[in-house]
């Protein structure tokens, strides 16, 4: 008489992070809520999601963070972000409440801020935003076009979040706007492109072109913008 030998014992696979006992909301097609719910993650990457009772004979976690009573969804995103003014914030409300406020505000107030700020200014603002960000539960922004890019994407780098950074780009002759501010059409052009492709390869954060504000940029530049964006094939941020 021949024995059927029993069925392999299924060993839990390595995992980096369980998120065990949550609520999770999909938001998939299907409007999909596992009650009670687990999360494994691995790298950078959900890998499984499903029941909390099963979680612990699937895996192995190296860390487990017990999330009972708690709702685990998708991360938000800041679609239209401004870096440079995280430390400007109460100023306006200030200045509005003594009566002395010129407009429009972006002009007389929030661009002569920004062209003031150091790359250490930039770099400390963006800490202080994205942090920020992360105890809410926002986990991605778009930048809206700002000075010192690279510090945004180191400060972002470093926090962790994901991000698109931006230049702030004017090639308007416009008198009333911030000297350093102000390029001419090819420098807003070489300094966006050569942006994009320092930060191509990031796994997290890149880089967007920029067209500041419409209302500063030159046909020319839209135009050339437009085309440039194609040939990256990235994004534009604007106002």
């Amino acid at each position: 008489m021949s024995l059927t030998p029993p069925l392999a014992v299924r060993q839990p696979k390595p995992v980096d992070l369980l998120i065990h006992d949550a609520d999770i909301v999909t938001f998939d097609d299907a409007g999909t809520v596992i009650v009670d719910g687990a999360i494994a993650v691995n790298g950078n990457c959900i890998v499984w999601m499903g029941k909390a009772s099963e979680a612990l004979k699937l895996f192995k976690p190296k860390e487990v963070i017990k999330a009972t009573g708690l709702t685990a969804m998708p991360g938000l995103t800041d679609t239209h972000y401004h870096t440079g003014q995280q430390l400007l914030r109460g100023k306006l409300a200030a200045i509005n409440r003594k009566g002395s406020s010129r407009s429009p505000h972006w002009k007389y107030y929030y661009v002569p801020f920004e062209s003031s700020l150091t790359p250490e200014d930039v770099y400390y603002s963006a800490i202080s935003g994205y942090t920020s960000m992360i105890s809410t539960g926002t986990t991605c922004f778009l930048e809206a076009g700002g000075p010192h890019p690279d510090e945004m994407g180191r400060a972002a780098d470093e926090i962790g979040i994901r991000g698109r950074i931006a230049l702030n780009t004017m090639d308007s002759d416009d008198d009333e706007l911030p000297p350093s501010y102000r390029t001419t059409t090819d420098q807003a052009l070489k300094a966006n492109q050569e942006l994009v492709e320092r930060w191509q390869k990031h796994p997290r954060v890149n880089a967007w072109l920029s067209l500041r504000q419409i209302m500063v940029n030159t046909e020319a530049l839209r135009i050339q913008i437009a085309k440039l964006a194609d040939a990256l094939d990235t994004g534009i941020h604007t106002h």
